[in-house]
């Protein structure tokens, strides 16, 4: 039985932060003869974008928006041989940089009766083998988290969002005014004249006479509602549950009945003008400029199932509120992304319900929501070879701009890394 030829990729991490440096090996075991001679590792990242909008009337044509931007490619040999490779197992480590300036990992799409669109931001590692590139090869798929925003930093605490709503009493009194008048002799009249009338002759005035009124008194009293909340963290993951704190602070008579909760999610496209003219029926697509478009796909639309809490006893306010990172149908929510031509973020929408029918609305940003984990990475396995044969395992050091010298092996990039560093 012929011994089957195998070619693995592995990383030292499954994400990684923009500006931070892969470090990984490709497993490289020939058992039988092959046409392959070398070995060619490729990485590449980019942000692309196709939107179509169906509905057109008769006299338009169906348009379709495309954007394509290239962030990193690295198409690099790592061992080339005039000579088929010869039997035997082989270790090529290398190490690739990040730019500091590339959005993170994004996926989302939608089709219905009127649009379909995709967008991705995507980071591929892949190897195989010059020359028999059909038979050996191996790729993977990395996650890049989204950058923070200028200015914030992961152990920074989050911050408060206020909402106030004042409420206004009014207290009626009712009492009476007493009055004092008097009467001059010539003409019979109480001096408690209309403003601008002259004034008889005191000499003339008769005793005077006294008599009641009802009057009305109106005060008005100002009290507050103080609705605060924040996130538990600035950075949270797709999949996962969002967690935040509410404070309540309230000086009137009125209570909180309920809250409601909902995730809103906007997401826009940006690209070039691929036509003279827009789809006149199409809302979602608006002109930036003269050369530019913005496809509006989602504004602050809810992403989740909305959430409903009797706060009947919690009118201080309540804490680690969870809020579940996943859609309607429980798969995880696509991350926040700032690139070139995509932009999506998140904000908590809080609706509070009071006793007197009025209601108050607080929104929280969400500075970040991670891609979810990589399963595959933690569950991959490492070639038997690699521990068994391991005294007939051979490290190659690649001379190409991807390659690691040898003094680097010894570093905590690679200790995680089987087959490097001795167990």
């Amino acid at each position: 039985m012929m011994m089957r030829n195998e070619i693995n990729l592995r990383t030292n991490k499954s994400e990684y932060k923009p500006g931070e440096e892969i470090y990984g090996v490709v497993y490289l075991k020939i058992s039988s003869p092959t046409c392959g001679q070398g070995v060619r590792l490729t990485f590449y990242g980019c942000e692309k974008y196709e939107y179509e909008y169906k509905r057109i009337l008769d006299d338009e044509r169906v348009q379709k928006y495309t954007e394509y931007r290239e962030y990193m490619n690295y198409n690099e040999v790592l061992h080339k041989d005039d000579e088929p490779l010869v039997l035997g197992k082989t270790l090529f480590p290398f190490k690739i940089p990040l730019s500091s300036e590339i959005p993170g990992t994004f996926e989302a799409s939608k089709e219905n009766d009127e649009i379909r669109w995709r967008a991705t931001v995507e980071y591929k590692l892949e190897v195989a083998v010059i020359g028999a590139e059909h038979l050996l090869k191996d790729k993977k798929e990395l996650k890049v988290q989204h950058n923070l925003p200028p200015g914030l930093k992961c152990t920074d605490f989050p911050s408060t969002y206020t909402v106030t709503l004042k409420i206004t009493t009014a207290l009626i009194f009712s009492s009476e005014l007493a009055v004092t008048c008097s009467t001059a002799l010539p003409l019979q009249r109480c001096l408690c004249v209309a403003i601008g009338e002259p004034l008889l002759d005191p000499a003339h005035l008769l005793p005077s006479c006294h008599w009641a009124s009802p009057v009305r008194f109106l005060l008005l009293f100002t009290k507050n509602i103080h609705f605060t909340a924040r996130l538990c963290e600035n950075v949270n993951r797709s999949g996962e549950n969002l967690k935040l704190r509410l404070i309540i602070t309230n000086n009137t008579s009125v209570r909180v009945k309920d809250m409601k909760i909902q995730l809103l999610r906007s997401l826009t496209l940006v690209g070039k003008r691929s036509s003279p003219q827009l789809p006149r029926d199409d809302p979602a697509v608006a002109m930036l400029d003269d050369n530019k478009i913005q496809i509006t796909l989602e504004t602050r639309t809810s992403t989740i199932k909305q959430q409903y809490i009797d706060m009947t006893s919690y009118q201080s306010g309540l804490d680690n509120i969870e809020v579940p990172l996943k859609d309607l149908e429980n798969k995880p929510l696509p991350p926040t992304v700032n690139g070139q031509h995509i932009q999506c973020s998140y904000e908590v929408h809080l609706v509070f319900g009071l006793s007197n029918g009025n209601s108050v609305d607080l929104y929280i940003p969400v500075p970040i929501i991670l891609p979810a984990k990589c399963k595959n990475w933690s569950s991959w396995r490492c070639p038997d070879w690699v521990h068994y044969d391991r005294d007939c395992v051979n490290i190659h050091h690649s001379t190409c701009v991807l390659g690691v010298p040898e003094k680097v092996l010894s570093s905590p990039a690679f200790s995680g890394i089987p087959g490097l560093n001795p167990e």
